[in-house]
Formats: C-alpha cells, structure tokens, sequence
C-alpha cells in the first residue's frame, strides 16, 4: 500500500469527503461548546488555578518542559491552553470550540492517512466516521483537560501519514513520522506505542520484512524508552492499588471492558468501578479470548490486514491495560488511541467487500446501509453524551446513574454539592462513596469536609479551617488515639458536629459502658453542652435513666 498522485477529479472527491467528516464531527459536538469547565475533574488545577497557562511567558514555558506537572509529563498538552486561555480567559466555550476545532483537524489527516495507506476513499471516510463520531471521544473533545487525547490523534494521524510515504529510513516523510510520533508522546504519554503500529503497517500492509521495519524505527526507539521510563516514574500512583486484584485478572478486565465499550458504547462514563474486579466472574475473559481468536483467524487464514488491526490494537492498549497500575484502572479517553486501530479496522474491512462494479470503489448498499445505520446510531448518542458535560453538577447526576458503584462519581458529586451548599446532599455522597471503598482515605476526608464546611455555616465561625481539619482527619485515620486528640480540638474551635466524625471512631476502637456513658452526658448537660451530652447518649444501648437524658435521646444527632 502506498500514496499516489490525485487527478482534479480525485482531489474534489478527496475534499468532498473531508468537508462530511468536518460536518459530521461538528453536528456531533456542537452541544458540548457552550458547557462550562468540569472543574472538580481537572479543569480547575490544570486550567483554572495553573497561572502557567493564563499569560504567554517564558517562566510558563520553562514550567511545562522543565518537569512534570499533576503527577505527569505531557508539555505540549500544556502548551497548546496557549491558543485560547491568555486571549479569551479559562471559559469553556472558547476551549471547547478550539478543541473541537483541533478535533476536526485531526480527523481531516487520518482520513488522507488511510487514503495514504491505499484504501479507497468511501472505506477511508467511514473508517475516519467511526473514530470521529464514537461516544468516548467525548471527554477527549468535549473536557478541556481531555485535549491531551485530541493532540495525541493529531499527531498520530500525521505520523501514519508520513509513514505511508516513506520511501527509506532517512527520507523527509521517515524523519517527519518520528517526530508526529515524539511530538504525540509529549501530548499524551499513552501515544507510547505507535512506534510498533507502524513496525507491524510495514510488515503487514507494505509487505517489508521485519528487519527493515524494526531499522525504521530504531531512531525513535531510544527516545521512547527514555520517555516512557520518565513518565511512569513520575506518574501518579493508582488510587485503586490495593482492590486492582491479580495482574493477570487486572488485564483482562482491562481488556473486555476496552472491547464492550469501543463495540457496545451503550454505557460510556467519566469514571467507572476500579476495585473488586474478581466480581465480573467469568466474564473478565471475554476479551482476551476475543483478541486471541482474532490472532488465531489472522494466522490461520494468512491475513495480513486482520493481523495489522488486532496487533495495533493490543500496541495501543498497552499503556493503559494495567501491566502496571494506571492512575484509574479505567476511563473513557484511554481508548482513544486503540480506537484508530478500530478504525483503521473498518476501513479494511469496507474496502475488501464486493463493490457495485469493477470500476467503482463504492461498497454495495447493504454494505453501505449497515455502515450509515451505524455511524448515524454513534453521532446520536455522542451528542446525547456530549450534553451532559455542560457542567460539574450534570456530569455527576449522570456519572452516579451510569456508574452507581464508581467510587469516584460519588466522591466528585460530593464535592459539587459541598461547593454549592448542599450539605445534606454532600454528605449523602460522600457516605456512599466511603461505603463503596472503605480503604479510600479520600472518601473520608470529603465527609470530613463537608462536615466541618456545615459547621461553620450553622455556627458563623470565622475563618475556614474546613479543608485543613480534612486534610489531617486522612492523615490520621490509620491512628485511632490521635483521632481522640483532634476531636477535641474540633470542639474547642466550635466545630461541634464535625468533631463527632472522628470520636465515633476513636469510641468504636474504645468502648464506653452505658454507665460511663450516662455520667458523662450528666456532665455534658451541667456545663450546658447539650451538643455532646446528646452525642454521648446517642451511643448508649439502653435508655438513661435522669429524665434531663431521656429527653435529649429523643432528639437525633445532627448529620
């Protein structure tokens, strides 16, 4: 396969079709322009609150290069808040609207990408429709923070492109596809393995032999090494290590969870389950046994083509398969890059079928019907999608229905609620998302929070000390007798309710007989504490006896 010059009839066509990818990509995101800036879910540290990307400075570049930031390395996903932030402010639709436009961008050269490759131009436009329109390209294109996935397509697509039309290893396109390919990496580090998508395009596709395609990209090897053992030394640590489960069942979740959501994207979220994963049964390997049979086919049937997608595939899969722990064990946008091998898949696949006649490379309409039924089916339900990140509060209602046992969808609706005053609803919330993982120290620390914010609402404290005292309430859960100490401070400073938290724990660790109890609660009443003379009560197993007691047990303690 190859690239060949365009007669003017060619290029028409060529541009025609470019303007329906263009068309369909913008009728399917437009609604996620308006929206605001999710930010209780990256947009507030990395964009609102990052001075680097507010003024074009030299100290801000430096800050985006010289190291890593938020736990990653990803600079030119940094730079590129540059285009829009210092001109039009952190306002979600000048950055939805510019990353809707870089989308489209690299829509455009993964479609001459495919055409470069030698696939037809109605397989090449379907296959670019099918990356383009898929619902979990959303929170690439329609999250601010998700431009990282955008740029990575962007610069992946030009790496193919040039790839297509090297002609030896130090040609100009040889050298452009090595530099698409560090300049994506330094966009996403998930962009890591697109050196071996292209080795297995020039074994599989250009029928080169595997020595030539491995000296191919052997100057680029050494640079991605480097940069992968950068950045997962500098990544952050998974938040879910200690309820991934085995390694073995850790991937393989990984993978049927990539394979039902990029075929069956019926259920797409910004967060999903992390821990427990022994709980899927033996439906955690349905996908390994699906790439494996697709491996087997390939090699049975001598299918170079189907050998091509289904390596690439696992290629691109691999930095996020949980090999080692990722961050999430699962999110939308790690699929954004194995979704170019689907892509690429389908393109293949079109342009293998029958065609109306020898001269015309149009599919026939069953074909064609299937293709339209379902590229109109993904532009549907990603704009219904793209809809619920207008903002925090829309992302969160949506995310806890979509993924009612997601740890982090009730830990981030907690916050929305604490920010907007809803007390009750905070803390609703955040004690589901403490019942669900009981090990997260964070779940407890927005209760904490939420606790301590209410405090000083009902009482008019005077200065927040709210997310401090959360802050070393986690830090010192693993303590009990410490968590006695901070209770107290808690009640000097008036943070009466709040300090129940962490003395309902230190009393769970301590038992306190009824008696002690009730003598207690007696003091409590004299020194006209009835907060804590109630809270003491309120742990009792039987009724007290002074009747001052017996009327505070009927009222409940304050949540």
């Amino acid at each position: 396969m190859g690239s060949e010059q365009l007669t003017d009839e060619e290029a028409k066509r060529l541009r025609a079709a470019t303007g329906v990818v263009v068309v369909a990509a913008i009728v399917s995101f437009i609604r996620g322009v308006p929206g605001d800036l999710i930010r209780s879910w990256g947009d507030g540290p990395w964009i609102v609150r990052n001075e680097a990307v507010h003024q074009v400075s030299w100290e801000g570049f430096a800050s985006f290069f010289g190291g890593p930031l938020y736990g990653s390395y990803r600079p030119l996903h940094f730079l590129s808040y540059w285009l829009d932030v210092p001109w039009f402010g952190a306002r979600g639709p000048s950055m939805h609207a510019v990353s809707l436009a870089l989308w489209c961008l690299a829509l455009v050269f993964f479609l001459r990408a495919l055409r470069a490759w030698g696939l037809t131009l109605v397989a090449a436009t379907i296959g670019t429709l099918v990356v383009g329109l898929h619902p979990i390209q959303v929170e690439a294109v329609t999250w601010a923070s998700g431009r990282s996935a955008v740029l990575a397509v962007l610069f992946a697509s030009l790496a193919l492109l040039f790839h297509a039309k090297t002609t030896n290893v130090r040609s100009k396109s040889a050298w452009g596809s090595r530099l698409c390919v560090l300049l994506a990496v330094l966009c996403d580090p998930n962009a890591l393995a697109l050196p071996l998508v292209l080795l297995f395009g020039d074994v599989y596709l250009r029928g080169f032999d595997w020595k030539t395609a491995l000296l191919a990209q052997l100057p680029v090897a050494g640079v991605i090494v480097a940069c992968a053992y950068v950045m997962f030394r500098i990544g952050p640590a998974a938040d879910a290590a200690a309820e991934s489960g085995p390694l073995v069942t850790r991937v393989a979740a990984t993978t049927t969870h990539a394979l039902e959501t990029l075929f069956w994207p019926a259920h797409v979220s910004p967060v999903y389950r992390t821990g427990h994963l022994e709980t899927l049964g033996a439906r955690v390997w349905t996908g390994p046994l699906i790439l494996m049979a697709a491996l087997a086919f390939a090699w049975a049937r001598k299918n170079k083509a189907f050998s091509f997608v289904a390596l690439s595939f696992i290629a691109l899969l691999l930095p996020v398969m949980n090999l080692w722990l990722v961050p999430f064990l699962w999110l939308d946008r790690y699929l954004v890059l194995p979704l170019l091998a689907l892509g690429f898949g389908v393109a293949l696949l079109v342009n293998a079928f029958p065609r109306t006649n020898t001269k015309s490379e149009w599919p026939r309409v069953p074909v064609l019907a299937a293709a339209s039924v379902v590229l109109v089916a993904l532009g549907v339900r990603t704009s219904l999608y793209t809809a619920v990140w207008r903002n925090d509060g829309t992302l969160w209602r949506y995310a806890v229905d979509a993924q009612p046992n997601a740890f982090h969808a009730w830990y981030n609706l907690g916050i929305f609620r604490r920010d907007r005053g809803d007390f009750a609803g905070a803390l609703d919330a955040f004690t589901r998302a403490t019942e669900l993982e009981p090990r997260q120290r964070l779940g407890f620390s927005g209760l904490m929070s939420a606790l301590a914010m209410r405090d000083e609402v009902r009482h008019g404290l005077p200065r927040s000390q709210a997310l401090r005292l959360a802050q070393l309430y986690a830090e010192q859960l693993d303590n009990i007798d410490s968590l006695h100490d901070l209770a107290e401070r808690m009640l000097e400073t008036g943070y009466q309710d709040a300090a129940y938290l962490p003395l309902s724990q230190w009393m769970d660790a301590h038992p306190v007989d009824d008696d002690r109890l009730e003598r207690a609660a007696q003091v409590r009443v004299r020194l006209h504490d009835a907060p804590l003379a109630r809270f003491y009560v309120s742990r009792m197993h039987r009724a007290p006896v002074p009747p001052e007691l017996q009327a505070l047990r009927v009222r409940q303690i304050p949540r």
